[in-house]
Protein backbone atom coordinates (compact mmCIF):
# COMPACT_ATOMS: atom_id res chain seq x y z
CA UNK A 1 0.00 0.00 0.00
CA UNK A 2 1.58 3.02 -0.79
CA UNK A 3 0.00 6.86 -0.83
CA UNK A 4 0.01 8.45 -4.11
CA UNK A 5 0.94 12.38 -4.10
CA UNK A 6 -2.79 13.19 -4.59
CA UNK A 7 -3.73 11.38 -1.10
CA UNK A 8 -0.19 13.26 0.17
CA UNK A 9 -1.86 16.62 -1.09
CA UNK A 10 -4.80 15.96 0.73
CA UNK A 11 -3.09 15.16 3.72
CA UNK A 12 -0.86 18.49 3.49
CA UNK A 13 -3.94 20.64 2.33
CA UNK A 14 -5.85 19.24 5.01
CA UNK A 15 -3.26 19.78 7.47
CA UNK A 16 -2.79 23.21 6.78
CA UNK A 17 -6.07 24.62 9.14
CA UNK A 18 -5.60 27.90 7.59
CA UNK A 19 -6.68 26.75 3.61
CA UNK A 20 -9.93 26.09 4.70
CA UNK A 21 -10.88 23.42 3.14
CA UNK A 22 -11.83 25.32 -0.06
CA UNK A 23 -8.50 23.43 -2.01
CA UNK A 24 -8.55 19.92 -0.21
CA UNK A 25 -8.83 16.84 -2.43
CA UNK A 26 -11.97 14.18 -1.39
CA UNK A 27 -9.97 10.94 0.44
CA UNK A 28 -11.81 8.34 -2.18
CA UNK A 29 -10.20 10.17 -5.21
CA UNK A 30 -6.95 8.98 -4.32
CA UNK A 31 -5.26 6.55 -6.64
CA UNK A 32 -2.83 4.62 -6.73
CA UNK A 33 0.73 6.06 -7.95
CA UNK A 34 0.90 5.38 -11.83
CA UNK A 35 4.41 7.01 -12.18
CA UNK A 36 5.51 9.62 -15.57
CA UNK A 37 7.63 7.56 -18.90
CA UNK A 38 9.66 8.64 -20.79
CA UNK A 39 7.02 9.43 -23.86
CA UNK A 40 5.81 12.05 -21.51
CA UNK A 41 3.98 12.97 -18.24
CA UNK A 42 0.87 10.95 -16.74
CA UNK A 43 -1.94 13.41 -16.63
CA UNK A 44 -5.11 12.82 -14.48
CA UNK A 45 -7.37 15.55 -12.86
CA UNK A 46 -10.22 15.32 -10.20
CA UNK A 47 -13.21 17.53 -10.26
CA UNK A 48 -15.24 18.01 -6.61
CA UNK A 49 -17.99 19.82 -5.66
CA UNK A 50 -19.62 19.91 -1.99
CA UNK A 51 -22.25 21.77 0.08
CA UNK A 52 -22.90 21.47 3.67
CA UNK A 53 -25.47 23.02 5.70
CA UNK A 54 -24.78 24.27 9.82
CA UNK A 55 -28.09 24.12 11.61
CA UNK A 56 -28.93 26.93 13.51
CA UNK A 57 -27.21 27.20 16.87
CA UNK A 58 -26.85 29.72 19.81
CA UNK A 59 -23.86 32.29 20.20
CA UNK A 60 -22.81 32.21 24.15
CA UNK A 61 -22.54 35.79 24.13
CA UNK A 62 -25.95 36.12 22.01
CA UNK A 63 -27.55 35.52 18.82
CA UNK A 64 -27.01 32.55 16.68
CA UNK A 65 -25.88 31.41 13.79
CA UNK A 66 -26.15 28.92 10.64
CA UNK A 67 -23.64 28.61 8.11
CA UNK A 68 -23.53 26.95 4.79
CA UNK A 69 -20.79 26.22 2.82
CA UNK A 70 -19.86 25.08 -0.85
CA UNK A 71 -16.63 24.01 -2.26
CA UNK A 72 -15.62 23.13 -5.38
CA UNK A 73 -12.19 22.67 -7.29
CA UNK A 74 -9.72 20.68 -9.17
CA UNK A 75 -6.64 18.84 -8.33
CA UNK A 76 -4.59 17.69 -11.62
CA UNK A 77 -2.06 15.04 -11.17
CA UNK A 78 1.91 14.74 -13.56
CA UNK A 79 4.03 12.35 -12.94
CA UNK A 80 7.11 13.62 -14.44
CA UNK A 81 9.69 10.70 -14.04
CA UNK A 82 9.30 7.00 -12.84
CA UNK A 83 9.96 8.58 -9.45
CA UNK A 84 9.07 12.31 -9.38
CA UNK A 85 5.27 13.06 -9.65
CA UNK A 86 3.91 16.82 -9.70
CA UNK A 87 -0.15 17.86 -8.44
CA UNK A 88 -1.50 21.00 -8.13
CA UNK A 89 -5.10 22.09 -6.42
CA UNK A 90 -7.03 24.99 -7.07
CA UNK A 91 -10.13 25.16 -5.15
CA UNK A 92 -12.69 28.16 -4.90
CA UNK A 93 -15.02 27.93 -1.03
CA UNK A 94 -18.04 30.00 -0.14
CA UNK A 95 -19.20 29.98 3.12
CA UNK A 96 -22.32 32.38 3.94
CA UNK A 97 -22.83 33.12 7.80
CA UNK A 98 -25.99 33.92 8.82
CA UNK A 99 -26.12 35.67 12.17
CA UNK A 100 -29.49 36.46 13.83
CA UNK A 101 -30.02 38.63 16.97
CA UNK A 102 -27.63 40.68 18.67
CA UNK A 103 -23.86 39.05 19.08
CA UNK A 104 -21.24 40.82 21.32
CA UNK A 105 -19.52 40.04 17.73
CA UNK A 106 -19.99 44.18 17.39
CA UNK A 107 -23.53 43.24 17.33
CA UNK A 108 -25.68 42.60 13.87
CA UNK A 109 -23.99 40.64 11.24
CA UNK A 110 -20.05 40.73 12.09
CA UNK A 111 -19.64 39.50 9.27
CA UNK A 112 -21.71 37.81 6.20
CA UNK A 113 -20.23 36.08 2.90
CA UNK A 114 -16.56 34.83 3.09
CA UNK A 115 -14.74 33.99 -0.21
CA UNK A 116 -11.86 31.48 -0.36
CA UNK A 117 -9.37 31.40 -2.74
CA UNK A 118 -6.70 28.09 -2.56
CA UNK A 119 -3.58 26.94 -4.61
CA UNK A 120 -1.00 24.48 -3.85
CA UNK A 121 1.27 22.70 -5.53
CA UNK A 122 3.06 19.49 -4.26
CA UNK A 123 6.39 17.29 -5.16
CA UNK A 124 6.71 14.11 -4.69
CA UNK A 125 9.76 12.28 -5.26
CA UNK A 126 10.22 8.34 -4.16
CA UNK A 127 13.44 7.23 -2.77
CA UNK A 128 12.76 4.10 -2.48
CA UNK A 129 10.13 1.12 -1.97
CA UNK A 130 9.33 2.60 0.95
CA UNK A 131 10.21 6.11 1.33
CA UNK A 132 8.20 9.13 0.02
CA UNK A 133 9.27 13.04 0.85
CA UNK A 134 7.12 15.37 -0.78
CA UNK A 135 7.04 19.49 -0.91
CA UNK A 136 5.81 22.40 -1.77
CA UNK A 137 3.83 26.06 -1.64
CA UNK A 138 0.14 26.79 -0.38
CA UNK A 139 -0.88 30.05 -1.39
CA UNK A 140 -4.72 31.63 -0.25
CA UNK A 141 -6.65 34.69 -0.45
CA UNK A 142 -9.56 34.63 1.90
CA UNK A 143 -11.86 37.64 2.11
CA UNK A 144 -15.82 39.50 2.67
CA UNK A 145 -17.66 40.99 -0.08
CA UNK A 146 -15.51 43.88 -1.91
CA UNK A 147 -11.97 43.15 -0.40
CA UNK A 148 -9.24 42.97 -2.57
CA UNK A 149 -6.81 40.06 -3.28
CA UNK A 150 -3.83 42.09 -2.26
CA UNK A 151 -5.38 42.34 1.67
CA UNK A 152 -6.56 38.59 2.04
CA UNK A 153 -3.57 36.96 1.07
CA UNK A 154 -1.65 34.20 2.95
CA UNK A 155 1.02 31.74 2.36
CA UNK A 156 3.57 29.24 3.04
CA UNK A 157 5.08 25.98 2.22
CA UNK A 158 5.24 22.15 3.43
CA UNK A 159 7.70 19.58 3.76
CA UNK A 160 7.83 15.92 4.68
CA UNK A 161 7.91 12.35 4.25
CA UNK A 162 6.12 9.00 4.61
CA UNK A 163 7.78 5.49 5.30
CA UNK A 164 5.57 2.21 3.73
CA UNK A 165 5.29 0.25 7.14
CA UNK A 166 4.18 -3.01 5.45
CA UNK A 167 1.39 -3.54 2.95
CA UNK A 168 -0.94 -2.86 5.37
CA UNK A 169 0.46 0.21 7.21
CA UNK A 170 1.70 3.89 6.28
CA UNK A 171 2.64 6.69 7.89
CA UNK A 172 4.74 9.83 7.46
CA UNK A 173 4.91 13.28 9.22
CA UNK A 174 6.25 16.93 8.34
CA UNK A 175 6.49 20.20 9.03
CA UNK A 176 4.30 23.94 7.64
CA UNK A 177 4.39 27.41 7.95
CA UNK A 178 1.65 29.51 6.82
CA UNK A 179 1.27 33.22 7.42
CA UNK A 180 -1.57 34.90 8.99
CA UNK A 181 -3.53 38.02 7.97
CA UNK A 182 -2.63 40.53 10.92
CA UNK A 183 -1.36 37.82 12.68
CA UNK A 184 2.06 35.92 13.39
CA UNK A 185 2.71 32.74 11.24
CA UNK A 186 1.53 29.00 12.46
CA UNK A 187 4.00 26.31 12.24
CA UNK A 188 1.90 23.32 12.25
CA UNK A 189 2.89 19.46 11.96
CA UNK A 190 1.87 17.39 9.32
CA UNK A 191 0.67 13.65 10.72
CA UNK A 192 0.11 10.49 7.56
CA UNK A 193 -1.52 7.89 9.03
CA UNK A 194 -2.89 5.22 6.66
CA UNK A 195 -4.12 1.24 8.58
CA UNK A 196 -5.80 -1.50 6.64
CA UNK A 197 -6.75 -3.08 9.74
CA UNK A 198 -8.34 -6.10 8.19
CA UNK A 199 -9.94 -6.45 4.04
CA UNK A 200 -13.05 -4.51 5.53
CA UNK A 201 -11.82 -2.21 7.97
CA UNK A 202 -9.65 1.67 7.73
CA UNK A 203 -7.80 3.40 9.75
CA UNK A 204 -6.73 7.02 7.79
CA UNK A 205 -5.89 10.63 8.87
CA UNK A 206 -8.26 11.73 6.18
CA UNK A 207 -11.90 12.66 6.25
CA UNK A 208 -14.32 12.87 3.53
CA UNK A 209 -17.17 15.55 3.68
CA UNK A 210 -17.19 18.65 1.96
CA UNK A 211 -15.05 19.46 4.58
CA UNK A 212 -12.46 17.28 3.06
CA UNK A 213 -9.74 17.93 6.38
CA UNK A 214 -7.49 15.70 7.70
CA UNK A 215 -8.01 14.09 10.97
CA UNK A 216 -9.15 10.69 11.63
CA UNK A 217 -11.40 8.48 10.36
CA UNK A 218 -12.56 4.77 10.95
CA UNK A 219 -13.66 3.13 7.24
CA UNK A 220 -15.48 0.10 6.88
CA UNK A 221 -16.13 -1.54 3.57
CA UNK A 222 -19.82 -2.48 2.78
CA UNK A 223 -19.45 -4.34 -0.13
CA UNK A 224 -20.64 -3.87 -3.29
CA UNK A 225 -19.21 -0.06 -3.86
CA UNK A 226 -20.39 1.15 -0.94
CA UNK A 227 -18.70 2.18 2.16
CA UNK A 228 -19.49 3.80 6.16
CA UNK A 229 -16.99 5.70 7.83
CA UNK A 230 -17.02 8.04 11.20
CA UNK A 231 -14.50 10.53 11.64
CA UNK A 232 -13.41 13.61 13.33
CA UNK A 233 -11.11 16.66 11.97
CA UNK A 234 -10.23 19.59 13.33
CA UNK A 235 -11.51 23.23 10.93
CA UNK A 236 -9.51 26.64 11.17
CA UNK A 237 -10.50 29.47 8.97
CA UNK A 238 -9.08 33.03 8.88
CA UNK A 239 -11.04 36.14 6.86
CA UNK A 240 -9.85 39.82 6.07
CA UNK A 241 -13.31 41.76 5.96
CA UNK A 242 -14.88 44.64 4.15
CA UNK A 243 -14.34 48.10 5.37
CA UNK A 244 -17.94 48.47 6.73
CA UNK A 245 -19.57 47.43 10.10
CA UNK A 246 -17.81 47.44 13.51
CA UNK A 247 -14.27 46.37 12.31
CA UNK A 248 -13.76 48.00 8.64
CA UNK A 249 -11.04 45.74 7.30
CA UNK A 250 -10.92 43.91 10.27
CA UNK A 251 -10.24 39.92 10.60
CA UNK A 252 -12.72 37.36 11.36
CA UNK A 253 -11.75 34.13 12.75
CA UNK A 254 -13.58 30.78 12.99
CA UNK A 255 -12.22 27.22 14.57
CA UNK A 256 -14.72 24.48 15.39
CA UNK A 257 -14.59 20.53 15.42
CA UNK A 258 -16.57 18.39 13.25
CA UNK A 259 -17.21 15.03 13.53
CA UNK A 260 -19.18 13.42 11.19
CA UNK A 261 -20.90 9.89 10.08
CA UNK A 262 -20.65 9.21 6.52
CA UNK A 263 -21.92 7.03 3.78
CA UNK A 264 -20.37 6.81 0.23
CA UNK A 265 -21.04 5.15 -3.00
CA UNK A 266 -17.95 4.78 -5.73
CA UNK A 267 -19.12 3.96 -9.33
CA UNK A 268 -15.86 2.71 -10.76
CA UNK A 269 -13.12 4.20 -10.62
CA UNK A 270 -13.90 7.41 -11.66
CA UNK A 271 -17.92 8.83 -9.56
CA UNK A 272 -17.99 8.92 -5.88
CA UNK A 273 -20.91 10.50 -4.13
CA UNK A 274 -20.16 11.38 -0.41
CA UNK A 275 -23.80 11.56 1.94
CA UNK A 276 -22.31 12.89 5.79
CA UNK A 277 -24.31 14.08 8.67
CA UNK A 278 -22.83 14.73 11.98
CA UNK A 279 -22.29 17.52 14.97
CA UNK A 280 -20.00 20.50 15.13
CA UNK A 281 -18.10 20.80 18.74
CA UNK A 282 -16.09 23.46 20.30
CA UNK A 283 -16.92 26.25 18.19
CA UNK A 284 -15.43 29.37 18.27
CA UNK A 285 -15.89 33.14 16.87
CA UNK A 286 -13.32 35.67 16.70
CA UNK A 287 -13.46 39.30 15.70
CA UNK A 288 -10.08 41.60 15.53
CA UNK A 289 -9.76 45.27 14.22
CA UNK A 290 -7.63 46.10 11.00
CA UNK A 291 -4.21 45.71 13.54
CA UNK A 292 -4.98 42.65 14.84
CA UNK A 293 -6.26 43.54 18.45
CA UNK A 294 -9.08 41.66 19.85
CA UNK A 295 -12.52 43.17 19.64
CA UNK A 296 -14.52 39.89 20.72
CA UNK A 297 -14.11 36.28 21.19
CA UNK A 298 -17.29 33.80 21.61
CA UNK A 299 -18.06 30.47 21.85
CA UNK A 300 -20.90 28.95 19.94
CA UNK A 301 -23.14 25.74 20.64
CA UNK A 302 -22.95 22.46 19.27
CA UNK A 303 -24.61 22.64 15.50
CA UNK A 304 -26.08 20.04 13.92
CA UNK A 305 -24.12 19.59 10.36
CA UNK A 306 -25.18 17.54 6.60
CA UNK A 307 -23.62 17.51 3.62
CA UNK A 308 -22.39 15.63 0.42
CA UNK A 309 -20.21 15.94 -2.34
CA UNK A 310 -19.78 14.36 -5.79
CA UNK A 311 -16.22 13.99 -7.58
CA UNK A 312 -15.38 12.44 -10.78
CA UNK A 313 -11.59 11.55 -11.69
CA UNK A 314 -10.40 11.16 -15.51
Amino acid sequence: MKLSILTTLHFVIGLVGVLGFAGAVPAQTAGGDSGGTRGGPDLSFTVYAGAESSLEADVQGGGDLDVFRMRFGVTGKAGLTRDLDLAVSVGYGLDLYDFSGTTRLGGIDPWENIHTLSIAALLSLDMSDDWTVFGGPVVQFAREDNVGLDDSFIGGAVVGATYKVSSALTVGGGIGVVTQIEDDARLFPVIVLDWEISDTLRLTSQTTGAAGRSGLELVYDLGNDWETAIGGSYDFRRFRLDDEGIAPEGVGEETRLPIRARLSYRAGDHFVIDLYAGIAMSSELVLEDADGVLLGREDVDPAGLFGLTFTISF
